[in-house]
């Protein structure tokens, strides 16, 4: 997987960008779902891992990206059905074999 921040916040960069893969499709996002957490003002190339316990078929992928300057949070890293403020979230699809 590769993500690029493609803007800025204000002039804030980095980005903090944050990813989870729903493997056991419950639409839930835990913990142990979590696939990217880093902070970046360049393109992120990340390998996922697609545990031996993941569903086949399709399966949601949420990437947030979040201004890391952001004095009212107390991590750059948002929770997956948190809003970040100011950021954007995205949902995708993939389909594990």
């Amino acid at each position: 997987m590769k993500v690029s921040p493609g803007f800025s916040f204000n002039g804030v960069r980095p980005v903090a960008i944050t990813g989870w893969v729903d493997w056991n499709r419950d639409n839930k996002f835990e913990r142990d779902e979590l696939v990217l957490s880093k902070v970046s003002d360049t393109a992120i190339s990340q390998p996922i891992s697609v545990p031996a316990t993941a569903l086949p078929g399709p399966t949601r992928l949420r990437l947030i990206l979040r201004g890391t300057l952001d004095p009212n949070q107390p991590s750059p890293y948002p929770e997956p059905c948190g809003g970040p403020s100011p950021g954007e979230v995205a949902d995708f699809t993939l389909n594990v074999l």
